[in-house]
């Protein structure tokens, strides 16, 4: 039975292989129609077997309203229902299939073993594509999970999975086989230039380099925040050096450097912070000190005592909390700036007070031998001199340097003098 199976296929190839040459695909009609008279009589379904079992072969492919038509995109159960069914008689048109060049089998099974590490390569050349595919679309979604991580930071290697997702998301829409191995075998040095890549991304993400990256980004940060307020070579040289890391498109075997360089940075910074801090400490407490000192002198610790004392207390936890030599100078201006609102507080209380009293006061008009005179209740209000001294340090040189500055604030504080109101200067 083997035999005439043989010839008969030879004969419907041979008919194919002609057509082909001719630059003609060939309805399936056709076939079954040329094949059905003499000297052939084969049966249509004789026939179709015959064209199932070369296309299985590999031999030949089909189009379907000008698609391709293969295992690629079609299921064999549905590629069956295109050889048997009338309705596909005049579209499902056949053409001999290239046959695959050696080298190009060569390169894809290179890529397949190099890049997915595909442990077993089928021999058909359509089941070859089909397992490259399928280990292709599962590396495609590992590269597009790693890049939602460029979405919350800035991370090295973005542009080479990026490059990666569309080297190798090409071959998955492609519905010829043929066209395939073109493009491997085409790209597969973009291919094996990838994959030298690739582990140290995978591997960036999946250990530590990710945290110690991210550290370093964090000094760098807050050293450009504070270079201004530092003087420091060694830490200069120290960020030199991180921000040159960071900048490399392939800094992977370089990270190495980075815990040691962000150990060196965050002790020079802490000591340079340290310094930085203890005056700012002492204006707190000086601050907290002036205005308890307001708050006993006048007898209202048990209207102000206790939120006073918090208020401080917090402002000074900030500051030692603070990482960032540039933002723990503004501490010193928050506690000046505490201290007035408080000291303003105070003020009012003890206005509102002598209003109360000077209400009392008031005289019944029957009994004017009573009549005792009330003085007018002068308004307060606290300044701090940080508010009135437009230049924040003054340079003397000569007699006129000190003139100059001095009718300025005197001018100043002119503006600041109001009816009936008491100017406090807290310095």
């Amino acid at each position: 039975d083997s035999l005439p199976n043989e010839n008969a296929l030879r004969e419907v190839m041979e008919y194919i292989r002609t057509r082909t040459r001719n630059h003609t695909k060939i309805a399936i009609r056709e076939i079954k129609a040329r094949f059905r008279k003499a000297p052939y009589g084969f049966l249509d379904v004789d026939t179709e077997w015959l064209i199932a079992k070369a296309f299985m072969d590999g031999l030949i492919e089909f189009t379907l309203n000008g698609n391709s038509v293969s295992l690629l995109n079609e299921t064999p159960e549905r590629i069956g229902e295109y050889i048997i069914k009338k309705a596909y008689g005049d579209k499902l048109l056949i053409e001999e299939k290239e046959v695959i060049p050696e080298r190009y089998i060569r390169s894809l099974r290179n890529i397949g073993k190099e890049v997915f590490k595909i442990p077993v390569m089928p021999e058909d050349t359509d089941a070859m594509v089909l397992r490259f595919n399928e280990y292709a679309e599962g590396m495609v979604q590992q590269l597009n999970t790693l890049l939602q991580e460029y979405r919350v930071g800035d991370y090295p290697g973005q542009d080479i999975l990026k490059d990666g997702v569309g080297l190798i998301y090409r071959t998955i829409g492609m519905n010829k086989s043929i066209d395939v191995y073109k493009y491997v075998h085409e790209h597969e040095d973009e291919y094996l230039d990838f994959i030298d890549d690739f582990p140290y991304i995978k591997a960036f993400f999946e250990g530590t380099q990710k945290s110690i990256w991210e550290k370093t980004q964090e000094y760098i940060e807050i050293f450009d925040e504070s270079s201004a307020y530092i003087l420091s070579e060694e830490l200069e040289s120290i960020t030199d050096r991180m921000k040159a890391i960071l900048k490399m498109s392939r800094p992977y075997n370089f990270i190495k450097e980075l815990p040691e360089l962000n150990e060196r940075f965050s002790r020079i910074y802490s000591e340079i912070l340290d310094k930085e801090l203890a005056p700012i400490l002492v204006e707190i407490q000086n601050a907290k000190t002036r205005v308890l000192a307001e708050v006993e002198k006048n007898g209202l610790e048990d209207i102000f005592e206790g939120r006073f004392r918090r208020a401080f207390k917090d402002l000074e936890k900030k500051a030692e909390a603070c990482n960032n030599v540039a933002k723990i100078n503004g501490f010193r201006l928050e506690a000046d700036k505490l201290k007035i609102r408080f000291l303003n507080e105070i003020t009012e209380e003890l206005q509102k007070r002598a209003r109360e009293q000077a209400e009392k006061l008031q005289v019944d008009k029957s009994k004017p031998s009573e009549v005792e005179i009330v003085k007018p209740i002068k308004k307060k209000r606290n300044i701090s001199i940080r508010d009135i001294n437009i230049a924040h340090s003054w340079q003397i040189e000569t007699i006129e340097d000190i003139d100059r500055y001095l009718t300025a604030l005197r001018k100043r504080l002119e503006q600041e003098i109001e009816e009936n109101t008491i100017i406090n200067i807290e310095f």
